[in-house]
């Protein structure tokens, strides 16, 4: 139990357009994400620990290898 009625989240270094983007991907289950964002976007992903868009899935993880 929180003892704070109204707790804040700070996600430091993250752009809002970023978390914008991870919710729809974790709704719809895709994204588009402009090129230039794209390092940046998949960076935000990867530290938040968002599954699905960092890691290759693992049915296929031998494809990669």
């Amino acid at each position: 139990s929180n003892p704070c009625k109204h707790p804040i989240l700070f996600l430091r270094d993250v752009e809002f357009s970023h978390l914008q983007s991870l919710v729809e991907f974790m709704y719809a289950g895709e994204v588009n994400v402009a090129q230039a964002q794209l390092s940046s976007f998949l960076h935000t992903a990867e530290s938040l620990q968002i599954r699905g868009l960092t890691e290759a899935p693992q049915r296929h993880k031998h494809l990669y290898r």
